[in-house]
């Protein structure tokens, strides 16, 4: 019988894989959130980690799971919201981040 490996992807991995599901490339998602190239490039080799509001507009963005995004799993994430707070001030609609 052969082992199963599963793959045990860190936040960095992770920032990449959800950047490439959405099928965008770095300056674009850089753009979008307004951070700069060279803060994507940190986060995605796991130099620096995103804060929470960078954090939230990726997954939102990128379609994937807040919780996904930060643990690599959705145990305990509320799905039921269709609004994230990002910051003071600037609610989005995942709808409309899309």
């Amino acid at each position: 019988m052969t082992d199963v490996v599963v793959p045990d992807w860190d936040l960095a991995d992770r920032l990449i894989k959800a950047r490439r599901h959405a099928g965008l490339s770095r300056p674009a998602l850089a753009a979008w959130m307004g951070i700069s190239r060279n803060s994507m490039s940190h986060y995605e080799t796991g130099k620096t980690v995103p804060p929470p509001p960078v954090l939230r507009l990726w997954a939102i963005r990128c379609g994937v799971s807040l919780g996904w995004l930060r643990h690599g799993d959705t145990d305990g994430e509320d799905q039921s919201s269709t609004r994230w707070k990002t910051r003071p001030g600037l609610t989005v609609n995942p709808q409309e981040a899309a």
